[in-house]
């Protein structure tokens, strides 16, 4: 897993500088072709490492529960969750494949013959975030994952305690993350859950803006909700992600947490009798 951070987060996203393109060496003007010192260390680079990827980490609600949620531990007896398992795990596949071909360490674009975003949406408790995190896990790609209540707030949509800040370089830094997990993407920016309604106009134009950004790169994106796409309340998001070659995939039923304390409990009641 690639760090950026000495806090454990795992999945923190590696941001390329935008003077050196991470060559982190940059020709010295003032040196003539010949001179053993002509290469000098890119004044930019200490920015990068330090403010953006400060950025961030402060955006990412990754947990360490979520670096132990894999493809292995998900419990697929239930026949409803197999076409979600199926999709994020091609995923993480091609994810992998286009990492492994990529040429800026900064970017992963995805080839058009796969998808660039998958959308799982179902009630909650179903594994939607499991199989988001196992899709991180496995393709050891930086990710930033964030819940999009949390997200909006970040980015100065909800108000701020400190309104000097600039959400230029938070956006900047979301949109171009390597891999983007986003939670509740829909119907955490909706009050009454409407087609729309209730929708913080911020927020629709910073989920507006990093769709339309990803799309156009081809970056992959993993977006959790309730509710189908068509119901965010922004037509052109829910094309972007439901055009042809994406998985959009309606997932689960029951509450996967709910089952997997169900089987926990009957685990456990086997055992005492059998004592």
């Amino acid at each position: 897993m690639q760090l950026i951070t000495e806090t454990p987060t795992p999945h923190a996203a590696h941001v390329a500088c935008w003077y050196c393109e991470d060559a982190h060496w940059i020709i010295d003007p003032s040196k003539v072709i010949g001179d053993k010192d002509r290469l000098m260390p890119c004044p930019a680079c200490k920015w990068v490492d330090t403010h953006r990827m400060r950025i961030l980490s402060q955006a990412n609600d990754w947990t360490e529960a979520m670096a132990r949620q894999t493809f292995e531990r998900y419990d697929r007896s239930a026949p409803e969750v197999e076409d979600g398992y199926a999709a994020a795990h091609g995923f993480a596949d091609a994810v992998i494949l286009a990492w492994g071909k990529r040429r800026n360490v900064s970017a992963v674009n995805m080839p058009h013959d796969a998808p660039w975003a998958v959308t799982l949406y179902g009630p909650f408790g179903t594994g939607k975030t499991h199989l988001a995190a196992a899709i991180a896990n496995a393709a050891v790609v930086p990710t930033l994952y964030c819940n999009a209540q949390n997200l909006w707030a970040y980015l100065g949509c909800i108000p701020n305690p400190d309104p000097a800040e600039s959400y230029e370089g938070r956006i900047m830094a979301v949109m171009q993350v390597p891999l983007l997990l986003l939670d509740e993407i829909g119907g955490s920016i909706s009050e009454s859950g409407g087609a729309g309604a209730g929708v913080s106009e911020a927020a629709w134009g910073k989920r507006h803006r990093i769709m339309e950004f990803r799309y156009s790169r081809r970056m992959p994106t993993v977006l959790l909700d309730q509710r189908h796409p068509r119901f965010w309340g922004d037509p052109a998001v829910a094309s972007r992600v439901t055009e042809d070659g994406n998985e959009t995939i309606p997932h689960g039923q029951d509450d996967y947490r709910a089952k997997l304390q169900r089987t926990s409990n009957e685990l456990s009641q086997l055992t005492m009798s059998h004592e």
